[in-house]
């Protein structure tokens, strides 16, 4: 924990101090932008302006004009469809393998939680899990919920453009800081996953990693099963976000028979001002700031940088940027919902343990945000 703890720092003081390792990170978000400009293509081809592509009519609200469905999700498809040919190609398993020897004396990490994790800084909430699935279903307990943890603490390089267009008034380059507010929180997402959730510093599957078998009997076989789980993840992912987020409407319903401005992000921004002082926001500026982190948690962060951008002139500058870290997460109810909904579909087996890791994932990845926002304040 306490190699964990110091990685974090150091990571953070190395991006924040000498720009051009940040810099050199950069190129690798590119490949992911690629693949998602790819996706956004195909998607186009398919459904039209709906997929981003151009409307037949001028939109009246383009802010209104990003439909998930048909912007995000396709992109679970193309990625559990190339993950299974990677793994057919013995590629994902060779990487896994080099990252738990390199890892091994460090962390103490086994090769797929190490590939993983790591995974997480560029892809989201289940694209990044989907790269180790074929490990999913030997994957310990903590080894589990430490990767849960890592896509909660982060956000992908696929809506990090997107946040940083809506933060352009807020900040100079948000892109950068978004960048390095996933990374960086990295280290604490798999500190605090060893205090909620201990595990032995095991390393034995990581020599069985090399051993596993391609359960496909070819290529093409892999890019066709890989797209059939991809879609079944697809459908799983719709129905659990519906479903959360109705009930989160519903509560809310409920709570403004009692008070008509009570919600349920309300009262965790009450809950939650302590913590946001904590990381360095001035006591005047933590109130709007908890609400803030409150509307994380319960909607999710897009919405949350949306009112951030809308509050600029009512923060300081310092507080603007170390809430820019704070809400840096998919820590929020609706990946909840991907999580149980995406990884349910591929190891069924295991649907019990994973919606209790997952809300207790919402814990982990908000601490592990707001520790980061607590260590770049160090060192701004």
């Amino acid at each position: 924990m306490a190699a964990c703890l110091g990685l974090q720092i150091i990571v953070a003081a190395l991006l924040l101090k000498f720009p051009f390792v940040s810099e050199a990170l950069s190129f690798l978000n590119k490949g992911v932008v690629l693949i998602q400009s790819v996706t956004d293509r195909a998607s186009q081809f398919l459904f039209g302006y709906l997929s981003g592509g151009a409307t037949p009519f001028e939109v009246a609200a383009p802010e209104n004009n990003f439909i998930i469905v048909f912007r995000v999700l396709p992109l679970i498809v193309v990625v559990s469809a190339l993950s299974a040919v990677l793994f057919h190609w013995r590629i994902i398993p060779l990487i896994v393998n080099f990252l738990g020897r390199a890892l091994q004396r460090f962390l103490r990490l086994s090769g797929d939680l190490s590939l993983g994790s790591a995974a997480t800084v560029f892809f989201g909430t289940i694209e990044a899990p989907i790269l180790v699935r074929t490990y999913l279903t030997t994957m310990s307990r903590a080894d589990l919920f430490a990767l849960i943890s890592c896509s909660m603490a982060t956000v992908s390089g696929t809506v990090m453009v997107l946040y940083s267009s809506v933060l352009e008034s807020v900040m100079p380059n948000p892109l950068t800081h978004l960048l390095l507010a996933s990374i960086i929180s990295v280290p604490a997402a798999l500190l605090l996953a060893r205090v909620l959730i201990p595990g032995e510093d095991d390393i034995r599957h990581q020599n069985q990693t090399s051993s596993l078998k391609s359960p496909y009997s070819g290529t093409l076989d892999a890019l066709t099963r890989g797209t059939q789980e991809g879609m079944s993840m697809l459908l799983g992912i719709i129905g659990s976000i519906l479903v959360f987020f109705a009930l989160i409407y519903l509560v809310n319903e409920g709570l403004s028979l009692l008070r008509p401005t009570l919600s349920v992000e309300g009262i965790l921004g009450t809950v939650l001002r302590p913590l946001l002082w904590l990381t360095g926001i001035s006591w005047e500026d933590s109130l709007i700031a908890a609400r803030l982190m409150g509307t994380k948690i319960v909607l999710n962060e897009f919405v949350a940088y949306m009112e951030l951008a809308k509050n600029t002139e009512t923060l300081s500058g310092h507080s603007n940027l170390i809430l820019t870290y704070a809400l840096c997460g998919f820590a929020n109810l609706g990946s909840v919902g991907i999580i149980v909904g995406g990884l349910s579909s591929i190891i069924p087996e295991r649907r019990v343990e994973l919606a209790s890791l997952t809300l207790l994932s919402l814990l982990s990845g908000n601490l592990a945000a707001l520790m980061t926002a607590a260590v770049v304040n160090c060192f701004v």
